[in-house]
């Protein structure tokens, strides 16, 4: 090869003669998973790896099937990279568990979310699920929205740590927090504007908000909770789309065929339908925590106040009171 070697080709090279048993894909998937800026994808790198093995007659020709052969996988078939559905439940002891979603710190409403917690320490919650959205996150949306004053973002992340600490405090009680797509912004964000920095652990919301020094929990945006046997979920995977069903719950039924309680839609629902052998399968959306007319939706009269209270009884079953709260008295019903 004529030339000056460029230093993504060193690094062809190098992985070469470090792996000289494995196939293309798997040399071009360390270099992608390794060096991320100069390989963009796994194919890019493999390609550049079928390059310098057919130009260059000093580096010994990768095997570029069955490399993986073992008694285990006689075919050599490559492991997978295809995700599967994350469940994480809730340890067992835990009874009664309080759900509030979509808060979006700093447009929440303070008086349905002091009503939300009141209610909590009222019924004794021995845990409290944050579902989503609790950062509104407005200036790393992709959406046209007005650039925020420099000091907004600190304060705002600062007004949700406070806001973290109070609950240690005040509840005691395990806190888990499952990342809704407002949340899930700040990373997209990321991948666009800083790629070098995405997979730092340390630019992480998690990282950012110190959730493992204060003993939260978090959950990727594709991971699911289980409370008892009644899965939940943020729900903007499940409810896709600028428009949510007239009733979300019938919406999250139709997709899943199963139980899910999900937040995301600003709306409480409720919807049961019973399978052929009589089990009865019940989905539910939960009303939100922030002002009801935000300034991307100033019209919007479908969204109400609302949270939600799992009791978890014998045999992991449960019972859920989806609670709204009326926005002029605050009064939860």
């Amino acid at each position: 090869m004529s030339g000056k070697t460029s230093q993504k080709g060193l690094l062809v090279i190098e992985a070469l003669e470090k792996f000289p048993t494995s196939s293309k894909r798997s040399i071009g998937t360390y270099l992608h998973e390794n060096y991320p800026a100069l390989f963009t994808s796994v194919e890019n790198a493999r390609k550049l790896v079928v390059q310098y093995t057919t130009e260059s007659s000093n580096i010994v020709n990768t095997i570029e099937h069955n490399s993986e052969a073992t008694r285990e996988n006689p075919f050599g078939i490559p492991r997978t990279k295809g995700s599967i559905r994350k469940f994480t439940h809730l340890p067992d002891g835990i009874k009664s568990v309080l759900v509030l979603s979509d808060i979006h710190f700093p447009n929440h409403d303070p008086e349905a979310l002091e009503a939300a917690l009141q209610y909590g320490l009222d019924n004794e919650i021995d845990c409290i699920v944050l579902n989503g959205d609790i950062l509104d996150n407005e200036p790393f949306t992709s959406h046209l929205a007005p650039p925020p004053i420099l000091s907004d973002v600190r304060e705002w992340f600062e007004m949700v740590e406070e806001f973290l600490d109070m609950l240690g405090r005040v509840f005691k009680a395990p806190i888990y927090w499952l990342e809704g797509n407002h949340d899930a912004w700040y990373k997209r964000y990321l991948m666009k504007a800083a790629p070098l920095l995405y997979h730092d652990a340390y630019y992480t919301m998690s990282s950012r908000l110190k959730l493992r020094e204060k003993h939260i929990t978090w959950l990727n945006e594709d991971e699911i909770l289980m409370a008892g046997k009644l899965p939940i979920s943020h729900g903007h995977m499940i409810v896709k789309g600028f428009f949510s069903p007239v009733n979300p719950a019938k919406g999250v039924y139709n997709k899943l065929k199963s139980s899910m309680m999900i937040g995301h839609c600003h709306t409480t629902s409720e919807h049961s339908e019973s399978t052929l052998d009589h089990q009865l399968v019940t989905c539910y959306s939960t009303g939100c925590l922030c002002t009801l007319a935000p300034g991307y939706d100033p019209f919007n009269c479908k969204h109400n106040l609302g949270f939600a209270h799992v009791e978890i009884r014998e045999n992991r079953n449960y019972r859920v009171h989806n609670k709204r709260i009326d926005y002029i008295t605050k009064e939860i019903y």
